[in-house]
């Protein structure tokens, strides 16, 4: 196998097992065990090239499909800290990658209010399709 090849394996395992464990970490985190929320979110990546070689970039798409009724906070840098009410907001992250592989900050999309009957005041949140 080339060294282009194993670059492009790992590049992609590593992304895939981040996509992985936000997906997981919504699961637990908003919906714990509820089974009418079990599907409520679903994540999809879409890659903006097959491979890279080495010193190249490729982008990756977090596609992320929060059904009708649920909400997604928004990324911290939209979430404002309310006085009684700390959101947690959704963070994007890679959780394990070689030296060798460098990553640009996520760029989150737009958040929209919402407003929800145990908070004080509007949220900024993710619903419908995101990416």
């Amino acid at each position: 196998m080339s060294k282009d090849s194993l670059c492009h394996i790992c590049i992609r395992n590593v992304f895939l097992f981040a996509i992985l464990c936000i997906a997981v970490g919504i699961g637990n985190a908003s919906f714990g065990s509820n089974s009418a929320a079990d599907d409520a979110v679903q994540v999809k990546t879409a890659w903006s090239a097959d491979g890279v070689h080495p010193g190249g970039s490729m982008q990756l798409a977090v596609v992320v499909d929060i059904k009708p009724g649920f909400h997604i906070n928004a990324d911290e840098r939209q979430i404002e800290q309310l006085e009684d009410f700390k959101p947690i907001p959704t963070k994007l992250s890679v959780v394990e990658a070689p030296d060798s592989i460098t990553f640009e900050a996520p760029r989150y999309p737009k958040a929209l209010p919402f407003k929800a009957q145990y908070a004080p005041s509007e949220l900024m949140t993710y619903t419908g399709l995101i990416s």
